[in-house]
């Protein structure tokens, strides 16, 4: 179902988002990270998001969120249709490191500027003086084209495996003064 037409509305999300976050979350993976060549298969995510909607899984989740909202050192804010979420954007700031922990846009609403905007907000909410970090699916060519484009660079020896399946880079900024 295509809502392009319609404007995200940007805000800061609530624990009575987290059911509908949660399935964002597992579809944005399972669009994203099926690839054979790399060894992921669709049954693989499958399985990584089986229970994601179980009362215990998602009450973990809920206890996560809430521990976001009450930090001023952690920016969570989701962008919906309606009450449907197409993006979600996770960063955080501590002494000593900034990181993007979560950017992902509903495959609809890539290429319409609504990560742009929210990376804007996440730009906004880091000291521009220390460098920022993130963690990219390193087949994900899409996303790391969109991050070069925002300042970042691979760390050379930062691969790894994400849940030991999902080749993983690491990626910095140094500054954005």
């Amino acid at each position: 179902m295509k809502l392009v037409n319609k404007q995200p509305v940007i805000r800061q999300a609530t624990l009575d988002d987290v059911p509908a976050i949660r399935a964002f979350h597992a579809a944005s993976w399972l669009n994203t990270y099926p690839n054979d060549e790399a060894g992921v298969s669709k049954a693989w995510v499958r399985e990584q998001w089986r229970d994601w909607d179980s009362s215990e899984r998602l009450e973990e989740s809920r206890n996560y969120v809430r521990s976001f909202l009450a930090d001023p050192e952690q920016l969570y804010r989701i962008a919906s249709v309606d009450k449907r979420v197409v993006a979600l954007l996770h960063a955080s700031r501590h002494t000593g490191k900034q990181e993007l922990r979560a950017l992902y846009i509903d495959k609809d609403y890539q290429g319409t500027g609504l990560a742009q905007q929210l990376f804007g907000l996440a730009d906004a909410f880091w000291d521009p003086h220390q460098p920022v970090e993130l963690a990219v699916v390193d087949y994900n060519s899409r996303a790391k084209r969109f991050y070069e484009k925002q300042g970042f660079k691979k760390i050379e020896g930062s691969e790894y495996r994400h849940a030991d399946t999902m080749p993983s880079i690491r990626m910095v900024r140094e500054t954005n003064k």
